[in-house]
């Protein structure tokens, strides 16, 4: 199965949230301590009349539209989402997006390159073993979100239309079973 990076292309003018942090804290945004988000937030975004809301937002944290939440469904039933409501006073524009709380999963194999504090992949080699069978997670093996689907989840959501997301296919290591994973320090 193939899997890929999914983030938002830069070539749309996406929402840039504004004081998002005192909202939605990064370390709440994982299972078992999701409970401490509430379930619906408005965000104020940087006003823009030529704001396009894409169906991800990667940055600062990851945010999907209704259609994609209803394909996380589909795949990954167990995922929670919270609401966030994104505003623009200025241009009095509002969308709703949502939050999703995803299974983390330890799956980068030894080949992959990473900064030295773990915040950026300079490149992803999943381990075959760890992710198969599922459609969409988060690497846990980095200090900062990078969400992955497979093959079948990227299919339905370009075939509904899905705008403003690029993806990066991931190589899959087979042979570095479970010894090779990057340890977290």
């Amino acid at each position: 199965m193939k899997y890929f990076l999914l983030k938002t292309d830069a070539k749309y003018s996406s929402p840039q949230l504004i004081d998002w942090y005192g909202k939605v804290n990064p370390k709440h945004i994982h299972k078992g301590v999701s409970y401490a988000i509430p379930r619906r937030q408005i965000i104020y975004v940087e006003s823009n009349p030529n704001i396009c809301f894409t169906d991800v937002i990667s940055s600062p944290i990851f945010l999907v539209s209704p259609m994609v939440r209803d394909i996380m469904k589909m795949y990954e039933p167990q995922i929670v989402f919270k609401e966030i409501i994104l505003l623009d006073q200025k241009n009095r524009l509002t969308q709703l997006y949502l939050l999703p709380i995803f299974e983390e999963i330890l799956c980068l194999s030894s080949k992959s390159i990473l900064n030295l504090d773990h915040s950026v992949i300079k490149k992803a080699v999943l381990l075959e073993e760890a992710v198969t069978g599922k459609h969409i997670f988060r690497i846990e093996d980095v200090n900062n979100t990078y969400v992955v689907a497979d093959l079948d989840f990227v299919e339905s959501i370009l075939r509904r239309g899905a705008k403003g997301i690029t993806l990066t296919e991931l190589d899959m290591d087979r042979r570095d079973v479970s010894y090779g994973v990057l340890e977290r320090k």
